[in-house]
């Protein structure tokens, strides 16, 4: 059975806007997701699924705003975005591939949220 988290919301005072500021095929994925995280436009999403970035089975998770282990980390950027700073992710890369340790802080003295990821996909989190 996959565990799974309700991740409290990422409250980031001063965001920038949610609208496209170019044309959508210029947005690399993660930022597409990202962008998709803050407005949760239409259009984005139709861009996010013409692209196959997030498989179909993981949309119902991002709707309702949760986060899976077996997940892809590309459902954390649609659902959570970007970790801002004093967050961000950090990578460690070695034979065993790419992890990831996403932190989602809303100030420096606040407590973070970790997202952790292997190879692309979630793994585990702790609050």
């Amino acid at each position: 059975m996959r565990a799974w988290i309700v991740m409290a919301a990422v409250v980031l005072a001063g965001c920038a806007s949610t609208a496209p500021t170019k044309p959508l095929t210029a947005y690399t994925d993660v930022e597409l997701c990202d962008l998709y995280s803050r407005g949760k436009d239409a259009e984005v999403r139709q861009e996010v699924k013409r692209r196959g970035i997030i498989p179909e089975r993981e949309w119902m998770d991002i709707d309702a705003g949760v986060v899976h282990i077996g997940n892809s980390a590309m459902s954390l950027a649609c659902t959570r975005g970007l970790p801002s700073h004093p967050g961000g992710i950090h990578n460690s890369v070695g034979s065993w591939g790419v992890k990831s340790q996403w932190v989602y802080r809303r100030c420096p003295g606040c407590a973070a949220a970790y997202v952790y990821t292997e190879n692309g996909v979630i793994t585990g989190w702790q609050n």
